[in-house]
């Protein structure tokens, strides 16, 4: 059963799901510790980041 959660960014709800989809197969991180590693890393990653062009990979189920 695919875990499912609602993540509350500034006033925007994302849904996410799948937390536990292997991401990262050579090491084993999950789609969920991906989240939460973005999550603790966001306030100094994020100023570095502004107006900076970024490509995203999808990965559909």
């Amino acid at each position: 059963m695919p875990q499912k959660a609602e993540l509350i960014v500034e006033d925007h709800k994302i849904q996410v799901s799948n937390l536990e989809k292997i991401i990262y197969p050579k090491v084993g991180f999950t789609k969920g510790q991906v989240i939460d590693y973005y999550i603790r890393v966001a306030p100094v990653l994020l100023p570095h980041l502004k107006d900076r062009p970024l490509t995203m990979k999808r990965y559909p189920n």
